[in-house]
């Protein structure tokens, strides 16, 4: 016979309630910290896009100096701002306009490009 605290909502054979809340709470908390923690493009990255069934199309391309990628078919695109998943739907969007049927893309960053802030010159006095 199991104890009654074992049990959640009178169900038989459901152990540890505590383990329950833990999941939840875990799913509840990580779900905005996921989004918030979304990667931004920037000039300078090297993006690897696939177009499923599009060899010619799917390579690697990089972010321009003022935040543009050049596509075949589509011509320059802005990503620097946006996240992979927004600039997918729009590269999505501007292919199926006139070129493609219903075209897959997948968008992620090959190479990231850190650029520091400039450090203030040291004033020497002289």
């Amino acid at each position: 016979m199991t104890p009654c605290c074992s049990r959640i909502a009178g169900l038989p054979g459901t152990r540890r309630p505590w383990a329950l809340f833990l999941v939840l709470a875990c799913l509840v908390a990580l779900g905005p910290a996921a989004a918030a923690q979304e990667y931004t493009i920037r000039a300078g990255d090297v993006l690897k896009i696939t177009v499923w069934g599009h060899d010619d199309l799917s390579k690697e391309y990089p972010v321009d100096d003022d935040g543009f990628v050049p596509f075949p078919l589509v011509g320059r695109l802005r990503a620097s701002g946006l996240s992979t998943k927004s600039f997918a739907a729009r590269l999505t969007e501007a292919l199926e306009k006139d070129y493609l049927v219903n075209p897959q893309v997948m968008v992620s960053v090959r190479e990231y490009f850190f650029n520091p802030a400039p450090r203030p010159r040291q004033d020497t006095g002289g």
